[in-house]
């Protein structure tokens, strides 16, 4: 084993690897990919073929028979010089035209051109201007050449097009088609209001608005009383309509503007800190308290806005505890059912499950994460299918933290020689609850 700062290579000078003959060892080299390390474990080498050419080499690599080549006069590789270049640069390349005092190094280099159509310089590899798929000149330059070459799609073309690729979206008539990432309106498929999005998107499947994308994930209980409120009064609601305060811009869920009266429906995020405001603390690189503390700054700016102008502000908190019926009859307390007119087509669903077997151990007081954990589904489903009537939870439900089960039975599978992971998967028991058990020395296990 070599000490520290010693080379694991026993290099001597007059040695011969493969081709080459050792000259001069410890030669330093600067290395790095920005150039700021020394290297001291190298060689001068002559080729023994041509005894003419010298080259510097790492002593890993005249170990390495894979590597330790010829010369590259000898293996017929002779290295371009900058004028053989130049030269090949006017053939196939006329359009670049390499900068005076640029050195030709080899094809993977960058060396800087000047562009023969603006003047300007641009660093580019000597491969990329003179190979099959050549830069021919500086990227701006480039674009141009190129899109003179594109054949661009007429109105009525991307019309037909649109038409067999994404039906559901329609241009807006008097709009112009002028390249596939230019913006032009286009009519939502779910809202038939004006969308601006780029043709090319719309050419990949998207068919609707953000906005209505954005209600593909909200509450239920937003979406019944949006609703029914909507029924009652009619043209009078308006759903999400932007409000200005100062230099930003907030969407209430209800506004009508007839009875002076908006309404908003806040989720767990406007009360406490919650998952929304940890994605947003990694997204904007802050904490969740820091976004907990914004979130209320702008329901304040909200309330004293609505205040301002004589509007009556009601804001209505919805967790997971509080059914949709429940929170309907905050505002009409005459609804004690989900009218059969409300339409929950919009809302993303999620796959089957026994519902039967999620009432039973909801009214055996099982805790909701023990029932999806049995089911093998999320949480989020549970909730959805008690805000939607699918679930009744029980009069004075006590959700358990655990699911009983039967120590006898576990401690016969130990005494067998049985490991508590697959004692998990036998009995459908959480590791963690046998762990506990074993902790505190209500099971045993044979040594």
């Amino acid at each position: 084993m070599p000490k520290k700062g010693e080379s694991k290579y026993k290099v001597k000078v007059g040695d011969i690897h493969k081709y080459w003959k050792v000259l001069e060892i410890n030669v330093m080299t600067i290395e790095g990919k920005n150039k700021d390390r020394k290297a001291y474990s190298n060689a001068l080498c002559l080729c023994t073929k041509c005894n003419k050419n010298t080259q510097t080499m790492s002593y890993s690599r005249l170990y390495n028979p894979n590597e330790c080549f010829k010369c590259t006069e000898c293996d017929g590789q002779k290295k371009r010089t900058t004028e053989e270049y130049i030269n090949e640069l006017k053939i196939k390349n006329p359009l670049a035209k390499l900068k005076d005092g640029e050195i030709y190094i080899n094809s993977i280099t960058s060396l800087v051109h000047i562009c023969s159509m603006c003047g300007e310089e641009y660093n580019c590899l000597p491969d990329s201007v003179t190979g099959n798929h050549k830069q021919s000149t500086c990227a701006h330059c480039s674009n141009i050449i190129r899109s003179k070459k594109l054949i661009k799609r007429t109105t009525e073309e991307y019309i037909k097009e649109l038409v067999i690729r994404n039906p559901f979206v329609k241009l807006k008539e008097g709009q112009i088609y002028k390249s596939c990432n230019t913006k032009s309106l286009h009519i939502c498929s779910r809202c038939k209001k004006d969308w601006n999005i780029s043709p090319i998107t719309v050419l990949r499947g998207v068919v609707m608005c953000k906005k209505c994308a954005s209600k593909m994930f909200e509450s239920v209980h937003a979406t019944l009383i949006k609703q029914v409120y909507k029924h009652i009064y009619g043209d009078d609601c308006i759903w999400e309509d932007p409000v200005t305060i100062g230099d930003n811009t907030y969407e209430i869920d209800i506004v009508n503007h007839e009875r002076k009266e908006a309404i908003e429906v806040d989720g767990e995020q406007h009360n406490k800190i919650n998952n929304f405001h940890v994605r947003s603390a990694k997204k904007n690189n802050t904490t969740p308290e820091y976004e907990f503390e914004q979130q209320q700054i702008r329901d304040d700016k909200v309330d004293n806005y609505f205040l301002e102008i004589g509007y009556n502000l009601i804001r209505i908190q919805v967790d997971n505890n509080k059914t949709p019926i429940q929170a309907l009859q905050e505002i009409f307390p005459q609804y004690d059912y989900i009218p059969n007119w409300i339409d929950f087509s919009g809302k993303i669903t999620r796959h089957k499950w026994d519902v039967a077997k999620a009432q039973e151990m909801m009214n055996n007081n099982i805790n909701r994460s023990e029932i999806a954990r049995q089911l093998n589904i999320h949480q989020s489903s549970l909730n959805q299918a008690v805000a939607y009537g699918n679930l009744v939870i029980p009069e004075g439900y006590k959700s358990l933290n655990v699911l009983y089960w039967d120590v006898n039975e576990v401690q016969t599978l130990l005494d067998q020689g049985k490991e508590v992971k697959e004692i998990s998967k036998i009995l459908n028991i959480k590791k963690t609850s046998i762990w506990s058990a074993l902790y505190s020395k209500k099971l045993h296990r044979v040594i």
